[in-house]
């Protein structure tokens, strides 16, 4: 089984939880606020893993300072889009953020991470899927519309920092990455903060909140930056269309939204897709330091 992919799915599963618990949050701190208090509560858990694997030494600091600044805009898109949008809705629109990372990818990162045919068809398969998935459940009014393009800007942010994270494995540990991205976090969002609605301390129901929302990032984007470590970047990405499949679970089991017949069916696309690309298909080469 390809671990790229597998790991993949499992950060995306991680995401979505993330996007749920921020959506609670939301409700009662700016979109500033809960990038600031959750990146608060995951930094030491990130610390003492890097600690264990190796140091918090970035090697390539040029590049990762442009992986922070992607990295923060594509946080801010999908938390704000958070507040408005229902989990599911808010995960199809994530998932055009494969498609720029499968074109960015060659640009940025060789001719050996571009995609071949088979990579392309189940991306368009699960693109296909993600719309027969959710597309009855999208709002296109105009109260969807602002945080919808904010999660879509928010996507293409996304897929340009998960191309620079496949380019930094390369050269640095994992959980490096993801401790001193923290840092980036916690510190634009502590300035976004001050210089708009004002710094607040969370009231006490919120803390739940931003600890799941914490645990829930931390677990996706380590496993995330490991599977960027054992594939190609637009194989790995493609993986992540398990995530409006999980949305839809987190829609029914937390906001007691029930999926009807065409996410059933779009779901069937989406887990075949995914699936074969855990187990088919040439592997590449591990981004190895």
């Amino acid at each position: 089984m390809r671990r790229g992919p597998l790991y993949m799915v499992i950060a995306s599963l991680g995401f979505v939880a993330m996007v749920a618990f921020v959506k609670q949050a939301r409700g009662q701190l700016s979109t500033f606020e809960v990038m600031l208090w959750r990146g608060l509560l995951a930094a030491p858990l990130v610390y003492l893993i890097a600690r264990g694997q190796g140091g918090l030494r970035i090697h390539r600091r040029g590049l990762f300072l442009g992986r922070m600044v992607l990295g923060t805009a594509a946080m801010f898109g999908a938390y704000f889009g958070a507040a408005a949008l229902p989990v599911a809705d808010h995960a199809l629109i994530w998932r055009s953020q494969p498609l720029f990372v499968a074109a960015l990818a060659p640009l940025f990162l060789g001719h050996g991470e571009r995609p071949g045919g088979r990579v392309w068809g189940l991306l368009l398969v699960g693109l296909v899927g993600c719309g027969v998935l959710l597309g009855p459940k999208v709002q296109l009014g105009a109260q969807a519309l602002v945080p919808g393009m904010v999660v879509l800007a928010g996507a293409g942010f996304a897929g340009a920092a998960h191309v620079a994270v496949r380019a930094l494995n390369r050269s640095e540990t994992p959980a490096a990455l993801v401790f001193w991205f923290q840092i980036a976090i916690i510190t634009a969002a502590g300035l976004g903060a001050v210089s708009t609605t004002g710094l607040h301390w969370p009231p006490a129901d919120a803390w739940p909140w931003l600890a799941g929302a914490s645990l829930a990032s931390v677990v996706g984007q380590l496993f995330m930056t490991h599977a960027y470590r054992h594939d190609r970047a637009a194989v790995v990405s493609a993986a992540g269309y398990m995530a409006p499949v999980w949305a839809v679970l987190v829609d029914l089991i937390f906001f007691g939204q029930a999926p009807g017949g065409w996410a059933l069916l779009g779901g069937g696309l989406i887990v075949a897709s995914s699936a074969l690309l855990l187990v088919g298909g040439p592997r590449a080469t591990p981004a190895t330091p």
